[in-house]
């Protein structure tokens, strides 16, 4: 219980939200924001920790000037995963919460790219600059599809079907 005459208020630093995107691209870096909320820690220098499976990724260390302040993180996601990551933040002795100086996030990096088949009538010299073009900006990735030269038919799923000249035989 409260005694007569406690008047220090609860001293406590936590993590009141961290701002990410639950999805995010191979390849690409995605932002990670902490909230950081304090009272009575003020002038205090804090780290803010990034980790995933118990491996520190990145630390940053803050002096406490304000109530909220914020902490971003760039992340760098190199391979599709289901990623679990935690921010923490060390406790101090004195603090009368905590449990709030941690959080967990789960973000999903995919492979974005688009899957784009392109079936030709014969080789062109438009279909290495269609490809070419497509290519460059690393979201796409490409298979052409010649029925008389190739033997295999595509048989994966894309997502767009580009037919360059195929139907000029007479089909209807």
């Amino acid at each position: 219980g409260v005694g007569l005459g406690d008047t220090i208020p609860p001293r406590d630093i936590k993590i009141t939200r961290v701002l990410f995107n639950k999805v995010t691209f191979k390849g690409n870096e995605t932002p990670v924001e902490v909230e950081v909320n304090q009272k009575g820690y003020d002038n205090k220098l804090i780290k803010v920790i990034l980790s995933e499976g118990g491996k520190v990724l990145e630390e940053k260390e803050i002096r406490l000037t304000k109530a909220v302040q914020d902490v971003t993180f760039l992340l760098n996601n190199e391979e599709e995963s289901l990623r679990h990551l935690e921010v923490t933040i060390p406790l101090f002795d004195d603090e009368a919460i905590k449990e709030n100086n941690r959080s967990d996030l789960f973000m999903e990096v995919i492979d974005g790219r688009e899957k784009v088949l392109i079936v030709a009538a014969a080789p062109h010299p438009d279909i290495k600059a269609i490809r070419s073009t497509l290519e460059a900006t690393d979201n796409y990735q490409t298979e052409l599809y010649i029925p008389d030269i190739n033997d295999q038919e595509p048989n994966e799923i894309f997502d767009v079907v580009i037919y360059h000249g195929a139907f000029t035989s007479g089909i209807n």
